[in-house]
């Protein structure tokens, strides 16, 4: 299979962020470099510390799901962080190490999202609190 490979994510500009901040800032939770660590978050907004918590049991169940222990997926994901890395427009200046981290925690995140999803009568006995844990507001259920 032939490798098709661009930058395709990119970073809102200033003057369109600007414009209409609500709809370019993330309010539940983040994903990736460009909204790591949001600097705009008041410190009364507990959501992304709830979804912090919430990604990383995640995490566990998809290392649980897939049976790879976590230093073995590390070293998938850094054999793969270049081309990680140039799928961004604007240089991303995290530390390898860091980077590579935040990658692996939003990756499994989305990925166990979407199979807890796609199986959400299973999840909703195994695990009840799953619509109370901030996946209604990232599905719109609200």
């Amino acid at each position: 299979m032939d490798e098709f490979h661009m930058q395709c994510v990119y970073m809102v500009s200033p003057t369109i962020h600007e414009s209409n901040s609500k709809a370019y800032t993330p309010h539940i939770v983040s994903i990736g470099p460009y909204h790591h660590k949001p600097y705009y978050l008041s410190k009364e907004d507990n959501n992304f510390e709830t979804m912090k918590k919430l990604k990383l049991k995640y995490v566990k169940g998809f290392i649980n799901r897939t049976q790879l222990p976590m230093r073995e997926l590390a070293a998938r994901i850094k054999i793969l962080e270049e081309k990680i890395r140039s799928c961004y427009v604007e240089p991303i200046k995290y530390k390898s190490n860091y980077f590579l981290k935040m990658i692996l925690v939003d990756s499994s995140f989305i990925i166990e999202f979407l199979l807890r999803w796609h199986k959400l009568e299973d999840w909703l006995e195994k695990d009840p609190s799953y619509l109370n844990q901030g996946c209604k507001w990232i599905l719109g259920m609200t």
